[in-house]
């Protein structure tokens, strides 16, 4: 613990682990509350949703090395269409960072939308009609009787979602190599 490297290491891994976590989980519960309403085409859109949770890390870190790539990236041909210059993605400490974080959320937010969803479904449909019949809009609906009710499953999705980030190294290791 005297070594600075030591804490360096330890302060980016609670970077990643906070950012690519806490963005998991808003965006999967937000997506969880757009597909606990329906709407056509549902099934088709969560199939593909869940595509990136399937695929294999090393192939997830293989797909965002390529976006990320400094001399032929995607993402730096898109962004040299509207004239912002190339950017080191994966070699600046601070840029790598973000780009890991990303990858871990592509790959990871569709568990966290999944388990939500199921955890919505479950939410007993007369405790929302009645917040409905008292008054509340939708989002109040959401806010003071959905989410307490599933509280508990979005403590095991942090709970899971945090253990699992702590171990991911092998899609950052194929994206940083």
């Amino acid at each position: 613990f005297k070594d600075p490297d030591v804490w360096r290491a330890l302060r980016v891994t609670a970077l990643y682990v906070l950012g690519a976590v806490g963005v998991e989980l808003v965006l999967g519960i937000a997506i969880a509350f757009l597909f606990d309403v329906g709407f056509r085409g549902e099934p088709l859109a969560r199939n593909l949703l869940l595509l990136p949770m399937v695929m294999s890390s090393v192939v997830v870190g293989l797909i965002w090395r390529w976006i990320f790539n400094a001399e032929l990236g995607v993402l730096n041909h898109l962004l040299g269409l509207v004239g912002v210059p190339r950017q080191a993605w994966l070699t600046d400490p601070t840029l790598a960072l973000a780009a890991v974080i990303t990858a871990d959320v592509w790959q990871w937010t569709p568990l966290v939308f999944l388990v939500c969803l199921a955890g919505l479904k479950a939410v007993p449909p007369d405790t929302l009609d009645s917040a409905r019949l008292d008054g509340a809009t939708w989002w109040q609906t959401q806010r003071y009787v959905a989410l307490p009710a599933i509280k508990p499953i979005l403590l095991s999705v942090l709970l899971i979602r945090t253990i699992d980030c702590l171990r991911s190294v092998d899609a950052i290791f194929i994206m940083t190599y």
